[in-house]
């Protein structure tokens, strides 16, 4: 369970029975103007100090997009490799390409790119690793066989083309 690893000291609305208990909330209670979770937070002023409660959201700042174009490029051609995509008929073959190459609209830009592609590839990794599903033969109709550098400069020139 998540809590053994830290989730609950860093998240403390993460609790479960608190989760599925805001989900039959009205909306107009977790959402106040700009400030997510207002409920929450306004309960547990009696608990926190305010600094805590009404801090502005932030990212964790962990630079997955870098890492993507460096380090997990070959687990990306491994893990979201379409030919293994399409086998499982979950995802669209091309969807680490498309996320990456920014065809998939305004609403995956930046920040989400990294933390869509990190939920995908522990996905894909809990498949296999903890399912103990085969994978199927790899194909390489997709760029992350190529080294990165290169597979970046298709996608600019196809950028160009289209």
């Amino acid at each position: 369970m998540g809590f053994a690893c830290g989730l609950w000291v860093r998240s403390p609305f993460c609790d479960p029975d608190l989760t599925d208990w805001t989900f039959q909330l009205p909306g107009e209670l977790l959402l106040q103007g700009a400030c997510e979770k207002y409920i929450l937070k306004k309960a547990s002023e009696r608990w926190l100090p305010p600094e805590i409660v009404w801090r502005e959201k932030a990212g964790m700042g962990v630079p997955l997009k870098v890492w993507y174009y460096r380090e997990f490029w070959g687990a990306i051609g491994d893990r979201l490799n379409p030919n293994l995509l399409r086998s499982q008929n979950c995802w669209q073959p091309h969807l680490a390409d498309s996320m990456l190459s920014g065809k998939l609209g305004v609403a995956m830009r930046d920040r989400y790119i990294g933390n869509n592609l990190w939920l995908l590839l522990m996905w894909q990794a809990w498949r296999t690793e903890v399912l103990g599903e085969i994978p199927v033969r790899r194909s390489l109709d997709h760029v992350f066989w190529l080294p990165p550098a290169i597979g970046q400069r298709i996608w600019n020139y196809r950028r160009r083309l289209e």
